[in-house]
């Protein structure tokens, strides 16, 4: 019996001493078609990445969708959710940290030919003579606030492309990828008349985010690396890529 009690107290000590996620992670993410979407059949690059990445490690995950900037409010919070895509800023730094990086992606300015001359980006202290249009919750709206750019807060990438064929805003950025699916989507038949600048306007790498305060916040982040090692080499993240692009 003695035996027995110590060999249990062995496994215990070293079952208890191996890190393990007994819950289904949650996760929580906004509309950001082609990259994450709640459209079942084309949840997104990134929202696929992520899933394979969590998979290839065990980890059990459950999805759900809200607004960006509450998505943000949540880690700010310190709710118990990991949310991506997100890039790094000076401002989330703050607050949360940081998974490794999943892609990279190039913002650009769209522009109305019909509206605008052929332009190009060349700073932010030459957007100031523009009207710019941002969203909430994207990294274009604290890069404008932070280099005295005024901008309207549009709600969604559809009404700030219409308000650039009405001539309401003039310059509006957007990602290649998603404004080629907003404009097929949405706007067929004026494909034309949109262009956009030839510098982009930022490039930046997209990845999870959590709160600082989450105590499980260094156990997600390196199994999701490890998650990401995994589904880099055995293929499964260059076939997610090739889908969408």
């Amino acid at each position: 019996m003695r035996t027995l009690i110590s060999v249990l107290t062995i496994l215990s000590f070293i079952l208890g001493s191996v890190p393990c996620y007994a819950k289904k992670l949650q996760l929580i993410s906004g509309n950001w078609a082609p990259y994450v979407s709640a459209n079942p059949a084309e949840p997104g690059i990134t929202t696929e990445i992520v899933l394979a990445a969590f998979k290839a490690v065990g980890i059990e995950t459950a999805l759900e969708f809200y607004p960006w900037p509450r998505c943000e409010k949540m880690i700010q919070h310190n709710m118990d959710v990991v949310t991506f895509p997100y890039v790094k800023t000076h401002e989330r730094k703050k607050f949360a940290v940081f998974s490794v990086p999943m892609i990279t992606e190039k913002t650009y300015l769209y522009y109305s030919k019909q509206n605008m001359h052929k332009y190009d980006f060349s700073g932010y202290k030459d957007l100031r003579k523009y009207r710019i249009g941002t969203l909430n919750g994207f990294v274009h709206y604290e890069l404008f606030k932070r280099n005295g750019v005024p901008a309207t807060v549009i709600k969604n990438n559809t009404t700030a492309l219409q308000m650039l064929l009405r001539n309401r805003i003039q310059l509006f950025p957007i990602n290649n990828l998603v404004a080629k699916r907003e404009i097929q989507n949405n706007f067929p038949d004026q494909a034309n008349e949109f262009s956009h600048t030839k510098t982009p306007m930022y490039e930046v790498t997209l990845h999870l985010m959590i709160s600082k305060n989450n105590p499980e916040a260094n156990y997600i982040l390196s199994n999701f690396a490890e998650g990401m090692s995994i589904i880099r080499r055995e293929g499964t993240f260059d076939q997610i890529i090739e889908k969408y692009y």
